[in-house]
């Protein structure tokens, strides 16, 4: 025989839909009211952060101002969990690992790489998710040129540029600094480049 359970009636605090549950506690429908409630409950720490001044540092536990933490963009009230000195007694020790040490040293002889270069292509392995062979593979595959306008690429501090869709973040390849910046200043659009290809040839005529 089954046993009967008892269910309880409640209405989702965050679309008001009314549910059938098995806990007086629960307080949400589904998953995704939960983690709307969630990111709710963030925004609203984030913003007494802000006004207070003050973040309690999750390393250390100690509560500091909010300029003894690195800002980041990808938390909510635009701050590092960690505070400064956390972060950087962290990153001493990470430095100091025998395993980190001696796999940066072979990284960087196989590819004659120096320590800017070493940072330049972890940022970008962060903003963009491609690593090193994935660009030299562009890099060959467009024989060593600008996609647009053929000229050589030169590897120098922001000589070469990756040209990102900002809609999908889908790669689309490697351009020089004038190229890159031409496209982001039409803004990606179709339409104003062609218009910006018939006002030339029209007055070059």
């Amino acid at each position: 025989m089954t046993k009967n359970i008892k269910k309880f009636k409640r209405v989702c605090v965050i679309c008001g839909v009314v549910f059938y549950t098995t806990t007086k506690k629960t307080r949400m429908c589904s998953r995704k009211c939960n983690g709307k409630l969630i990111s709710k409950r963030a925004k609203e720490k984030a913003k007494l952060t802000l006004l207070s001044g003050e973040k309690k540092c999750t390393k250390c536990k100690e509560t500091k101002k909010i300029d003894e933490f690195y800002t980041s963009k990808q938390k909510i009230d635009g701050l590092n969990p960690w505070c400064k000195r956390c972060k950087l007694d962290q990153n001493k020790q990470y430095a100091k690992n025998p395993e980190v040490a001696a796999r940066k040293k072979a990284w960087r002889e196989k590819y004659n790489l120096s320590t800017t270069d070493l940072r330049k292509f972890s940022r970008m392995k962060r903003l963009y998710g491609v690593n090193f062979e994935e660009y030299m593979e562009m890099m060959d595959s467009q024989n060593g040129k600008c996609a647009i306008c053929k000229d050589k690429l030169i590897m120098k501090r922001r000589g070469i540029h990756i040209d990102h869709c900002h809609n999908t973040d889908k790669v689309r390849g490697l351009l020089c600094k004038s190229c890159n910046a031409g496209l982001g200043f039409f803004k990606d659009n179709k339409e104003s480049l062609r218009n910006a290809i018939q006002y030339l040839k029209k007055n070059s005529e």
